[in-house]
């Protein structure tokens, strides 16, 4: 390892023993104290003395070795004569400072390298025309100057014949075509004109074979590689039944009944949250932990992953009002103001209407002193009329998300950050209720608010966290996906992406710099 000092100078020493501290978090979950370690390590250069440094003071001494430096030392220290397959020689400076032998063995030296090409040569020669050098040929004379070379016409026809019977032993695989010192060579080699000894004839078969497979070239695609014929099976895939887990017998689980179309939900939700836990300030976790805080549910207790998710999230979405308490995300207009002044224009126009009605009767009225049936029969009518509207306004509200919000707003709430005791379920509530405007959400939302705000119970903040703790897993997943992706449009999300992607740009700048640094050194070395 390498000690960093404060004046940029370097010292080696080794880790003896290493300490790792927590970090701490203030009670609105900020961070208070970063996680840190404390090294203390041995110092090499200074002989009993050690050090307890931090990370920033330590790194790890990576000593690279590479071809150039291998080829370097090479250069630097071994040497060898011009010929083709000298030896390679220690210098004898390094040989004396080592004590390394100079002397070189005999099967390398350069008088053996020669004897030994000269022997290959003559072998090769002997190898196919040997058989011609044992036969009575006739002696090649050096050709003079003016004379041509003569043979006779017995002396042709023997070497012809010779000839051609050595290519026949060749082909028929006889062992007398060997090299002369081998030993399954015949001592005698057989004659020409021996009828007694006739070479065995035989017959080599080539029987054609199947052409080998063109090899394959990575990387390609999986369904292009072909199937296995072999006789192995694979085992048989064994599914998990729901009941089967060891924690499904807890009473503060919900039941393990999860729909296939939420499983790729956590999936995506839990990355995430994983990916963008610094701009979150959550701690990352595994997606064991995350599926087990998603089923938990206790009225005694709280989860504390279930809940750190839900208000980091929510965080996001709106400032703090230290911070201005500005909106993040665009949130769809509430139709509710615009549904009340139709209705009281509509109440107004009905006063208007019964006054005159009113006025026209009391002179009928005062001059007969009586109801007719007409008038009874109207009022009949009014009174169906007031009491059908109520029933079917009991019968189209299917939860009461909207009563629970009458002074104190959702997003008030979340500006102030008040989510003790069922205050950030609250927020939930409202802020589904109001994005169940948009088509897209619609029955998503009004199925999770069916729920948690019941027509059956009192629309207040202990209802809402009482029906948050037995909602069920997959309508727990489905709400916490819908405010992870409006937290994605916030521009705490923006500026993390911009920043990583500048922190990349400005890596592969100092590594091209490096890279460029590393070759001149090694160029000059």
């Amino acid at each position: 390892m390498l000690i960093l000092l404060e004046d940029s100078s370097r010292l080696h020493g080794i880790i003896r023993d290493k300490a790792n501290f927590a970090e701490q978090l203030f009670a609105d979950g900020t961070i208070k104290t970063p996680a840190y370690a404390r090294y203390l390590v041995k110092i090499l250069d200074r002989p009993n003395e050690e050090a307890l440094l931090d990370q920033d003071h330590i790194t790890r001494d990576r000593k690279a070795f590479t071809k150039l430096m291998l080829r370097g030392f090479i250069k630097h220290n071994v040497t060898r004569e011009s010929w083709t397959g000298a030896p390679w020689l220690v210098k004898a400076s390094i040989a004396e400072e080592y004590k390394i032998s100079t002397e070189v063995p005999k099967h390398l030296q350069y008088g053996s390298k020669v004897a030994e090409k000269k022997a290959m040569k003559k072998a090769d020669q002997e190898g196919f025309f040997g058989f011609f050098s044992s036969q009575q040929l006739p002696a090649l004379k050096p050709a003079v100057k003016g004379q041509k070379s003569k043979m006779s016409t017995h002396d042709l026809a023997k070497s012809s014949q010779a000839q051609y019977e050595e290519y026949q032993r060749s082909l028929n695989g006889n062992p007398s075509f060997l090299l002369p010192n081998n030993p399954l060579r015949p001592s005698k080699p057989p004659l020409v004109g021996d009828k007694k000894m006739q070479p065995p004839s035989v017959i080599i078969k080539n029987e054609p074979t199947a052409p080998s497979p063109p090899p394959i070239r990575y990387p390609i695609e999986d369904l292009e590689l072909p199937p296995c014929r072999d006789d192995k099976q694979r085992p048989t895939l064994k599914f998990m039944m729901v009941g089967e887990a060891d924690d499904d017998e807890t009473e503060e689980l919900l039941p393990d009944d999860l729909e296939p179309e939420s499983v790729g939900l956590l999936l995506e939700t839990w990355d995430t949250i994983n990916v963008y836990c610094e701009v979150f300030q959550i701690d990352s976790f595994t997606f064991d932990d995350f599926v087990q805080a998603m089923r938990f549910s206790s009225e005694e207790m709280d989860c504390e992953l279930f809940v750190e998710m839900h208000c980091a999230i929510l965080k996001k979405l709106v400032n703090s009002e230290n911070d201005n308490g500005a909106i993040q995300i665009t949130l769809p207009d509430f139709p509710v103001e615009e549904s009340d002044e139709s209705e009281e224009e509509d109440e107004e126009e009905e006063e208007e209407e019964g006054e005159e009605n009113d006025e026209n009767e009391e002179p009928e009225e005062s001059a007969g002193r009586m109801t007719t049936r007409g008038s009874l029969a109207k009022k009949e009518l009014e009174e169906l009329k007031t009491q059908v509207e109520e029933e079917q306004e009991q019968d189209t509200q299917i939860h009461r998300a909207a009563e629970m919000f009458t002074n104190y707003g959702w997003v008030d709430r979340l500006r102030r950050r008040d989510f003790r005791n069922g205050g950030w379920e609250l927020v939930m509530i409202g802020l589904l209720h109001q994005l169940s405007v948009r088509p897209r959400y619609e029955t998503t939302c009004n199925d999770i608010l069916k729920h948690l705000a019941p027509l059956d119970a009192k629309p207040n903040q202990k209802t809402a966290q009482q029906q948050y703790s037995t909602l069920d897993i997959n309508l727990r997943v489905k709400a916490l996906q819908i405010i992870t992706l409006l937290s994605l449009e916030t521009k705490a999300i923006r500026n993390y992406l911009e920043e990583r992607s500048n922190q990349m740009t400005e890596f592969r700048k100092v590594k091209i710099e490096h890279q460029k640094a590393r070759k001149a050194a090694y160029v000059t070395w």
